[in-house]
């Protein structure tokens, strides 16, 4: 793949992404380690305070529910940004090369 059709996925992703799944793509890339569900709605939420302070006191966590985490991870899982691992009950989340490339790609911009 040529670096201008690389960049052009790229920026398909990106823009397809919604606030919900950049923020917790963000919160895997920023802290670097693999995460259950639970921990990466909480890390997300915790980034999205940090990020976003005025937000957050209007409207609260981000990622209010359940639903929404599930839609979110699924989106990204989907997309090919994170792989996952399912250690019995439990999904762990890693961002994937792609998802890497996707997070250089955002912040660059």
């Amino acid at each position: 793949m040529s670096k201008l059709e690389e960049e052009d996925l790229l920026h398909i992703l990106a823009s397809n992404l919604s606030k919900e799944s950049r923020i917790l793509l963000a919160s895997l890339v920023d802290r670097e380690e693999t995460m259950s569900k639970e921990e990466l709605k909480k890390a997300a939420n915790e980034l999205y305070e940090l990020n976003f302070p005025e937000r957050f006191m209007e409207t609260g966590p981000l990622i209010h529910s359940r639903h929404s985490l599930d839609m979110n991870t699924a989106r990204l899982e989907g997309a090919g940004l994170v792989h996952v691992k399912e250690v019995g009950r439990v999904r762990i989340y890693s961002v994937s090369d792609l998802g890497h490339r996707l997070a250089d790609f955002i912040n660059k911009d």
